[in-house]
């Protein structure tokens, strides 16, 4: 008996096909009429754009989203902004005498990044942060962080659908900046000014 043929489709686009403008005249006058101000865009199912995401703050979770983002997403831009010079957030920050976490180590840790030397059960500051900068070093995830630069405000564009952002640099200079996906990774205890501004924009 012949083996049974094996037949396999997709529903993706074809890579090689060329992409109309969106503005492209259709030879079907059809679809080119005005649906109360929506036009059917010429463009395969499933079509990826291009898409702009800004983190503030180079802590745990940006360094979590740095890492997944490389690895799990496509066709993503991504710039953290980190008002201190270094990554590690909180644990950069806070040098106090018996400052540590209150999560065993084992747990406060990255699933893809495991540590099997702590030092102690409840580690401190200082451990966890070089922890954070091996991580940052060895996946080089400080390519996308801009340091000594802060977000000054943020808000959301309901027409253009974006974030516009107002960020200062290093040097106190002001400049602006934009993107679809706005993360807020500057930490539970350190909500900036541009939240509430943020918010009240909602």
């Amino acid at each position: 008996m012949a083996p049974a043929r094996i037949i396999t489709i997709s529903s993706g686009p074809d890579r090689d096909a060329p992409i109309p403008a969106s503005d492209a005249r259709h030879e079907n006058q059809w679809y080119n009429q005005d649906f109360d101000g929506y036009r059917i865009t010429e463009q395969p199912l499933h079509a990826k754009r291009h898409i702009r995401m800004i983190c503030v703050g180079a802590g745990a979770a940006g360094l979590q989203i740095a890492y997944k983002a490389e690895r799990l997403l496509e066709n993503v831009e991504l710039q953290i902004y980190e008002k201190n010079h270094d990554i590690g957030g909180t644990w950069l920050e806070n040098r106090y005498p018996g400052c540590t976490c209150d999560i065993p180590s084992h747990s406060y840790q990255f699933t893809w990044e495991k540590n099997p030397n702590w030092s102690h059960f409840y580690s401190s500051s200082e451990e966890i942060w070089r922890y954070f900068k091996h991580v940052s070093t060895k996946y080089d995830l400080e390519k996308y962080v801009k340091f000594n630069t802060k977000v000054q405000s943020a808000r959301w564009d309901e027409d253009a659908g974006m974030w516009r952002l107002i960020v200062i640099a290093a040097g106190g200079s002001q400049f602006e900046d934009e993107c679809e996906v706005l993360v807020n990774g500057s930490g539970i205890l350190k909500y900036g000014p541009f939240l509430v501004e943020a918010c009240s924009a909602r």
